[in-house]
């Protein structure tokens, strides 16, 4: 089963209803690949999903009900790693962190939609982990 690691943009992009991330999401539940995380991630989460409820300019909102959902399934269903920073490898230290939970996981794909700060040069050969957008990891799951 193939192993993969997402960059918080990804659950940020399925909670506020992007439908690659809901057809990646969907493709998890069906247990077509197993998603490694970190509590330092989930902690990330959750400071990104209060953000937006504090910005009461913010046209997208994210139901509790949603967000409850999404925190319980990763508990849950996802392989949480350690918490691990290899160095400092992206120009946003917070990526250095999403690039660890790849590392520990050994997983082949990291999902992300920030291709200016997570990048394939980040990633050591001896690490054998490629970079790629959700458009991209979808393709490769149907392969």
């Amino acid at each position: 089963m193939a192993r993969l690691a997402f960059d918080t943009n990804v659950h940020i992009s399925y909670l506020l209803g992007g439908q690659g991330a809901k057809k990646l999401f969907h493709l998890w539940r069906l247990k077509k690949f197993d998603l490694y995380i970190s509590k330092f991630q989930i902690e990330e989460i959750i400071g990104v999903i209060e953000h937006y409820f504090q910005n009461k300019d913010s046209r997208q909102q994210i139901s509790p009900e949603k967000q409850g959902d999404l925190l319980l399934l990763l508990q849950n269903r996802a392989v949480i790693v350690a918490n691990r920073r290899y160095g400092q490898r992206s120009p946003d230290t917070d990526d250095d962190w999403i690039i660890g939970i790849a590392i520990e996981a050994r997983a082949e794909v990291l999902v992300t939609q920030n291709t200016k700060d997570i990048y394939p040069s980040l990633i050591r050969p001896s690490e054998s982990i490629q970079i790629m957008t959700i458009a991209e990891v979808l393709v490769y799951l149907e392969s």
